[in-house]
């Protein structure tokens, strides 16, 4: 036991200092480098790439088939332009669904594989999931509001400032 404990304790030790030089000779990016590497501006992520493949086209069907009332339609699409999304609050909640349906219906699969309860739990993830992005826009348009209110203060201030400015000119 104690062998093999040293023989791997000296493979690990071996094995880094093999990656650290290889690192060095290959000038290989590192830590911060590499995420920059990897999230490069206008490089489209996986996640992004499945949405536009699978998601948006269930979302489009499902455009002309959701109800929304004029109310909700008004107060969703006034939290999307408040968080400058861009989209429209139809199509926005539309995308959701889509996701949660894609979620349910993977949670499927899991029928016949044998693991019934597992689709059952994926369901319910799913209505979660679509709860949550809900959620999660209202705490973007909140922290967006807590931001302009922490900027009011200034902007009030340099207001009165130049208003004085203009009073000493006159």
């Amino acid at each position: 036991m104690l062998i093999i404990t040293g023989i791997l304790i000296v493979t690990l030790l071996i094995g880094s200092g093999m990656n650290m030089l290889m690192q060095h000779v290959l000038q290989l990016p590192r830590g911060q480098q590499l995420k920059a590497i990897r999230n490069l501006p206008g490089k489209k992520r996986l996640t992004d790439k499945l949405s536009e493949k699978i998601i948006d086209p269930i979302g489009h069907i499902l455009v002309k088939a959701l109800p929304i009332s004029d109310y909700r339609e008004k107060q969703l699409q006034a939290d999307l332009d408040r968080i400058d999304s861009g989209r429209s609050a139809k199509e926005w909640i539309s995308n959701q669904l889509a996701r949660s349906l894609v979620l349910a219906l993977l949670g499927l699969l899991f029928i016949p594989i044998g693991i019934p309860w597992l689709s059952l739990l994926t369901a319910v993830t799913s209505v979660i999931a679509y709860f949550r992005s809900i959620q999660d826009l209202r705490q973007k348009v909140e922290k967006t509001n807590r931001r302009i209110e922490a900027e009011l203060p200034r902007l009030v201030e340099s207001l009165i400032y130049s208003l004085q400015d203009n009073r000493d000119l006159i």
